[in-house]
């Protein structure tokens, strides 16, 4: 049986939403909302796909998270 940790767990959980709503920005509010996902840990796994390039960060009222333009060819490893 192969064990993962929390943050790998709600890393593919991020994605995997973030995949179904295309090139839609997402707050890490309404993630966790949907979800049920603490939004506070949400904010941890964010940042780390940010500075892998995975994810990127949109700012204002339209904002939140969306998939980079590569992030099929990046891995979380």
């Amino acid at each position: 049986m192969i064990t993962i940790s929390k943050k790998v767990e709600y890393s593919i959980e991020l994605l995997s939403f973030l995949i179904k709503t295309g090139d839609k920005a997402v707050s890490l509010m309404e993630v966790s909302k949907k979800t049920g996902l603490p939004y506070r840990f949400l904010g941890q796994v964010a940042i780390d796909l940010r500075k892998g390039g995975i994810v990127e960060g949109r700012e204002g009222k339209m904002g939140g998270y969306v998939l980079t333009k590569g992030w099929k060819d990046k891995t979380l490893f």
